[in-house]
């Protein structure tokens, strides 16, 4: 076992995390040219920060609850709920807050049955049809909703299973099976190429049916990888440079493809979805790999840890193509509006996040310092 693995902290998963929520900010944010440099293709492709925070999600809440059952013969649901409850509710209550108030004092566009569905964890099944602006502000509670509503059900589905290796395996079956289904059959994936019945599946693409997979194939991934057996033929064959060239090659596939066969391009792209677990794993197994030591430079760290904030905060500071015709319009002005994200995101963080957190921590102490998986090199000091 690694140095880094007895500390109690593997830095990689805060570098994914920024990652991702870069990828999801500039997604939102409109086109940035400065001279031959723009950020065309995170602006394309950044929507796949949200399956990978789904992959990451999947693997490090499973190994908690696989090192609390180690540890104590079981695990605790209400210790489970009371420190998940600490970590998530409270800045979503700050945000959700700070709109309301924007929304009296300034007309911000905003529907009460939003807030509602995102305080409920439901957001991902309601909308409020002809009025997207309105609902934009509490929008990206979708894959909030499908993450918590998930984390109700796998630890009752762990408490009943009793061979985790059938288990995990399972579950792999039933995540490749959703995505088959999610990738083949749901054509909404494919609106931006104009199926026929695509307007249909718009109003359902964020239905937790068709999101479960990466959640579960990191589910399956880490209960394997808790048995020591199945552990080394993972760290064998599941490398960092095969999973990126894999990856690699389905990106360079969806640009060579998507002028003439759109239908195929996103289809690639949709294919992605399940290595982002199989990809966050190699790089926590192989902790020398040089993409490993590439996510856990500094400043990556730091904004992976910041990542559940300025998710939250940076739905408020990037319309991409929407217009508001307001005189808060101001703040979505580049570069503003990232200067802002980030403030906004690092009060949440230290006034916020991190105090709610310790008291979590106070009223429901997990069973090891940081509650992860050190056979996995899960960190443990970082939450999910």
């Amino acid at each position: 076992m690694s140095a880094r693995a007895k500390s109690g902290y593997l830095p990689t998963l805060d570098g994914w995390r920024c990652l991702a929520i870069v990828g999801v900010i500039l997604f939102h944010d409109q086109l940035r040219r400065v001279g031959p440099i723009s950020t065309s293709v995170p602006h394309q492709l950044g929507y796949l920060g949200v399956p990978l925070f789904f992959g990451i999600s999947g693997l490090l809440i499973t190994s908690r609850l696989l090192e609390e059952e180690r540890a104590t013969g079981t695990f605790s649901l209400r210790g489970f709920y009371t420190r998940r409850a600490f970590r998530i509710i409270p800045p979503l209550l700050a945000f959700m807050a700070s709109l309301v108030l924007l929304h009296v004092l300034f007309g911000v566009p905003l529907t009460y049955q939003g807030v509602w569905a995102a305080l409920l964890f439901v957001r991902n099944y309601t909308g409020s049809v002809g009025k997207p602006l309105a609902d934009w502000f509490t929008g990206h509670c979708w894959s909030l909703s499908i993450e918590e509503q998930f984390y109700l059900a796998l630890p009752l589905t762990l408490l009943l299973g009793k061979s985790r290796v059938r288990m995990g395996i399972a579950l792999g079956i039933a995540g490749i099976a959703l995505f088959g289904w999610t990738a083949f059959l749901a054509p909404h994936f494919l609106a931006n190429f104009y199926w026929p019945n695509a307007p249909y599946w718009q109003s359902r693409s964020n239905w937790t049916e068709l999101h479960l997979h990466g959640l579960i194939l990191g589910c399956s991934l880490a209960l394997m990888a808790s048995q020591p057996a199945y552990r080394k033929v993972l760290h064998r064959w599941i490398r960092p440079s095969v999973a990126v060239g894999l990856a690699s090659i389905l990106v360079a596939a969806y640009y060579l493809l998507r002028q003439q066969h759109g239908h195929a391009a996103a289809l690639c792209l949709q294919a992605l979805q399940p290595l982002f677990p199989f990809l966050v794993l190699s790089t926590v197994m192989h902790e020398r790999s040089f993409i490993s030591r590439f996510l856990e430079l500094a400043p990556l760290r730091y904004v992976g840890r910041l990542s559940y904030s300025l998710y939250l905060w940076q739905q408020l500071f990037f319309l991409d193509a929407y217009i508001w015709p307001h005189p808060l319009l101001w703040m979505n002005r580049f570069p503003l509006s990232y200067v802002l994200a980030f403030a906004c995101a690092l009060t949440s963080f230290h006034l916020i996040e991190r105090p709610m957190m310790r008291w979590g921590h106070k009223l429901a102490p997990p069973p090891s310092p940081g509650h992860a998986d050190l056979q996995l090199g899960m960190p443990q000091s970082v939450p999910a």
